[in-house]
């Protein structure tokens, strides 16, 4: 625990350019993400007063999100999370944009908010696993450069070798 401590000072975890960047995208697509959500509540009622819809609105945004999210947590585990994390904020970007053409138009209908709000909840369920696991990736890497070792095989052999760990 000591050599963690003490390295801990060392390399601050902003100064890691992947957390940096991560910790940078998750500043705006985050808050982003709530945004939309209360501009689309806030225009479903705009649009009808009948709260079957507005609880239409809020069903469509979490079931896709509740029965996909153990399928992105797969995928973000079997490929590039880098990509799948664009692929996943440009879709949501997408959808906004689309949103916004339709409301530029006069055109938003309370079907255009669910069937956006499903998708976004698809969109969530990639986006995530995959920032979830590139933030534990990150402190892993970060420890393991701390370290100076390459896996966390050599990392326990290090921990043995040294006896950083306490025996009951």
């Amino acid at each position: 625990m000591d050599v963690i401590s003490e390295t801990s000072k060392a390399v601050p975890v902003l100064k890691n350019r992947n957390f940096l960047l991560l910790f940078i995208g998750s500043l705006f697509s985050a808050p982003g993400y709530y945004i939309y959500l209360i501009a689309a509540e806030w225009l479903m009622l705009t649009i009808s007063e009948n709260r079957v819809y507005f609880g239409m609105l809020f069903f469509a945004a979490s079931v896709p999100r509740l029965l996909l999210l153990a399928v992105g947590g797969v995928v973000a585990d079997r490929f590039n999370k880098r990509i799948i994390l664009f692929i996943a904020d440009l879709l949501r970007a997408l959808f906004i944009a689309a949103l916004l053409l339709f409301f530029y138009l006069d055109m938003v209908t309370v079907w255009h908010l669910i069937i956006l709000a499903a998708l976004f909840g698809i969109a969530d369920a990639f986006s995530y696993p995959v920032t979830n696991s590139m933030t534990v990736k990150t402190d892993v890497s970060n420890i393991l450069s701390k370290l100076e070792v390459n896996d966390r095989t050599q990392a326990a052999v290090y921990v043995h070798r040294n006896r950083l760990y306490q025996q009951k």
